[in-house]
Parts: C-alpha cells; structure tokens; sequence
C-alpha cells in the first residue's frame, strides 16, 4: 500500500479489505467485531480487523473515516498501538445519544 513504510500484518482478518486505485484503504470489520475494555469491570473484547505496520521515525498519517452506520457502536476507528496491553483508538462511532 503506498504511505506504509513497512510491511503490514493483520492482527485479526478482515470480512473483507481493498486497496483502492488512489491507495485508499477499505476495510470492513464483519458482524459483531469489537475491540473495547470496559474501564469498570477491565473485560475486553479484541476481535476487530486491525492493519498493523511500524511507522519510519518520521512518519505522518493523514486519514479519512467513513462509517456505513446501521446499528449502535457502529464505528470507523484509527488507533495508536504499541502491543496488547499499549494503545489508544480514535473512533468514529453511532453511540446510544444517536437521534433521528
């Protein structure tokens, strides 16, 4: 994929992934994916489809996210990760607040 400056590696597979003719990036997480620990109890869920790649020392992302939403906690996220136990997502996300 153009941009990533190093080889990549899902951590869970994708329903489905494409890489565009512009080098966009299309993925879809399939039904009933998560990756979210509950700050009240620590459960966790991780079953989401993740791309993961080590960035250049300078590396700058750039992104858009868009979410076909249907359902509460549908979410398009970009995260931060360092391993299992070091990250942090930005999502893009239908919460419960959703008005019609």
């Amino acid at each position: 994929m153009p941009g990533i400056p190093s080889p990549a590696r899902w951590r869970n597979a994708a329903a489905a992934s494409a890489v565009g003719q512009d080098g966009s990036l299309s993925i879809v997480g399939g039904k009933s994916t998560n990756w979210f620990v509950n700050p009240a109890d620590g459960h966790s869920e991780a079953n989401s489809p993740v791309l993961l790649f080590k960035p250049a020392d300078d590396f700058t992302l750039r992104a858009k996210v868009t979410v076909d939403f249907h359902t509460r906690w549908d979410a398009g996220c970009l995260v931060v990760y360092a391993d299992e136990a070091t990250w942090g997502k930005f999502c893009f996300e239908m919460t419960h607040e959703e008005h019609h």
